[in-house]
């Protein structure tokens, strides 16, 4: 009667574990997620800033970090959009080749030039 008193024991502590450990790691990769998505949110500014800064040269050329998530940003209305986070900017700007998705996640070497509209593109100087 102790042994299987013992073992229904042993049950719920391990099931208490067990379901203790699973709210833990949830809660460790929200916190992740969140963490990443900051960085993003961060590394967009920081994009945004050097673009910005380089507004009014018909040509200019500087090293920025690329953060990845801009691939999936939309550039309209003088703002950059990435994942729901819009950012301003002091000009309109289109991205001019596949180049800057394709090795984003890292510094760069960007070529931003005056376009024949007046608007700017952005692209990786090769």
């Amino acid at each position: 009667m102790a042994r299987a008193q013992l073992s229904v024991e042993f049950m719920v502590y391990a099931a208490m574990a067990i379901a203790s450990l699973v709210v833990s790691l949830r809660i460790f990769s929200i916190g992740v997620s969140v963490q990443g998505t900051t960085a993003d949110n961060a590394y967009a500014e920081e994009l945004a800033a050097v673009i910005n800064s380089n507004v009014g040269y018909s040509s200019s050329e500087f090293s920025a970090y690329v953060p990845k998530s801009i691939c999936n940003a939309t550039f309209a209305n003088g703002t950059m959009t990435i994942g729901g986070y819009s950012i301003a900017l002091a000009s309109e700007l289109t991205i001019a080749s596949g180049a800057i998705c394709g090795q984003s996640g890292g510094p760069e070497r960007l070529l931003m030039y005056r376009a024949s509209n007046g608007s700017y593109a952005l692209t990786v100087d090769t």
